[in-house]
């Protein structure tokens, strides 16, 4: 009765799975204009994939059960991570030279729900600390 992961990082042009592992069926959809589609009524063991072309955030729910959501962000840079639990990502690769360093989170306190921040990328390792607040997530009402 959720999706996992909450949050995915996919290149574009990636197809995306969306298995059903539930002894309930799902209708899972998004309405976000980098990638709209809607999977019709499935079931337990059953699966559905949805290829996502155009770089942004993807907003997925499901039609019949309101409390599932989770996001897909869509990116075309090899380097882009998810943070672990601790809140670090270690992006190895980085060519030196400008960059921008680019934080989203579903809950960021921030336009977009995104803060961006020029850096100039060493030679070698680097460190960059970047401190965020997030909102509550919202409360959803759980009915069956």
């Amino acid at each position: 009765m959720q999706f996992d992961p909450f949050v995915l990082i996919a290149p574009a042009g990636a197809s995306v799975a969306f298995p059903n592992y539930d002894s309930l069926r799902h209708q899972v959809y998004s309405f976000s204009a980098a990638g709209p589609f809607e999977l019709r009524l499935y079931g337990r063991d059953e699966s559905r994939s949805v290829s996502f072309r155009n770089v942004g955030v993807i907003a997925i729910g499901c039609n019949i059960h309101d409390q599932m959501a989770a996001f897909i962000y869509v990116t075309d840079t090899p380097f882009a991570m998810k943070t672990g639990a601790n809140g670090i990502a270690d992006i190895a690769g980085v060519p030196p030279g400008r960059a921008t360093l680019r934080v989203w989170h579903p809950y960021l306190r921030a336009p977009d729900s995104q803060i961006e921040r020029p850096i100039v990328v060493p030679a070698g390792a680097m460190t960059q600390a970047l401190e965020v607040g997030l909102r509550p997530p919202p409360h959803r009402r759980y009915s069956y």
